[in-house]
């Protein structure tokens, strides 16, 4: 299947839909290749449909509750993504998947009948630190390579492993944060010179 090509200025962006021999966006093969979304979607509104019957809320149920959203689910995404992404990205992808299934676990499952999850409170702030310190590291990451040149959004893209076309759109912010910076710059030193 041909990828749909989007041109914006002088930058090729690859659309993210799957064409099929007519050039029309093809649904299933889009579902084929990126099935762990529509499995993980399934897995929450279970979760919530399991937690919100009453009677059946107990410690077993939150137990098989926590194991599809923070077990199976990293699972589901490496078994779907092992060989369209590095190891970084696999290892990324799989830490987000568990991270946000503890952290809907803790919604999914009503307050009166959490008895193992708030026992897990260690892992709940570890998963916030974790997702910080990632955060702050790709920032970091990023900012440095937008303002040290000029870079391509495929340059971006490899760096950070995002997409094309999200790549593309970090490059618009970049460079509408740098004309803000520079704005600012200007302005700053007209007001010295003239007090």
């Amino acid at each position: 299947m041909a990828k749909k090509l989007l041109y914006v200025g002088e930058t090729t962006l690859i659309c993210p839909f799957v064409t099929n021999w007519r050039g029309t966006v093809s649904l299933f093969g889009r579902l084929r290749a990126h099935w762990f979304y529509p499995v993980f979607a399934a897995a929450v509104a279970l979760s919530f449909a399991l937690g919100r019957v009453e009677g059946l809320a107990s410690p077993p149920l939150e137990a098989a509750i926590l194991f599809l959203l923070v077990l199976l689910s990293p699972l589901a995404f490496f078994a779907c993504y092992r060989r369209r992404l590095n190891r970084r990205q696999r290892v990324v992808g799989c830490l987000a998947a568990s991270c946000s299934g503890l952290f809907i676990a803790g919604w999914a499952i009503p307050a009166p009948s959490q008895d193992i999850l708030p026992h897990l409170w260690w892992a709940r702030m570890a998963e916030l630190v974790l997702i910080a310190l990632l955060e702050i590291a790709i920032l970091y990451r990023l900012l440095g390579l937008m303002f040290r040149g000029d870079p391509t959004a495929e340059q971006l893209s490899k760096a950070s492993g995002a997409p094309a076309w999200v790549a593309w759109i970090m490059l618009l912010e970049a460079n509408f944060w740098k004309a803000v910076w520079n704005a600012l710059r200007r302005g700053s030193g007209a007001a010295d010179r003239d007090g």
